[in-house]
């Protein structure tokens, strides 16, 4: 038995390997999401389900909180998660903002709105749109293929529309 040891151990044979599992905490753990949306229960929930799944998460109720953390870390920050109806300033006017700022910056919207109910304007500056509810697993699917997706590039268009009518959700 010895010379089989001998044999597992000059193979590498040691012990079990990092799972899948471990493998996705540690890269998520490479990258910090910012979350913004104005529903703390939705805000909560969302970034439980990410720190749970490994990721650095920074939270903001507001756009304009969003932006200011957004300001002080861009570099930190590699993704946002941002809501389109919001009060005061909504998730057009944060995105047109946003894209000013880091005009690389990937950004997932998460939104209970249909999809055709958003603006063109805000729905052709993401990189991809995620319709709530959701389940976790669709979130941290969500998030991985913006993650691993090449980096944002800024559309060639006119100014976002910063006047966007008021639309219940």
């Amino acid at each position: 038995m010895s010379l089989l040891k001998s044999l597992n151990d000059f193979f590498g044979e040691r012990g079990p390997t990092e799972s899948l599992e471990q493998i996705a905490r540690r890269e998520a753990s490479e990258h910090t999401v910012l979350v913004v949306d104005d529903d703390k229960d939705f805000l909560n929930s969302c970034a439980e389900f990410l720190r749970e799944a490994g990721y650095n998460v920074l939270k903001s109720s507001t756009g304009a909180k969003g932006l200011n953390m957004l300001r002080y870390a861009p570099k930190d920050i590699s993704l946002v998660l941002l809501d389109y109806d919001m009060p005061e300033l909504d998730g057009s006017d944060t995105l047109q903002f946003l894209r000013k700022m880091t005009p690389a910056m990937k950004v997932g919207a998460v939104s209970g709105l249909d999809e055709t109910m958003l603006p063109a304007s805000f729905r052709e500056h993401v990189d991809q749109l995620l319709s709530k509810p959701f389940r976790r697993e669709e979130l941290l699917v969500f998030v991985r293929g913006l993650l691993t997706a090449p980096t944002h590039q800024p559309v060639a268009t006119p100014a976002l529309v910063s006047a966007v009518p008021a639309i219940a959700g």
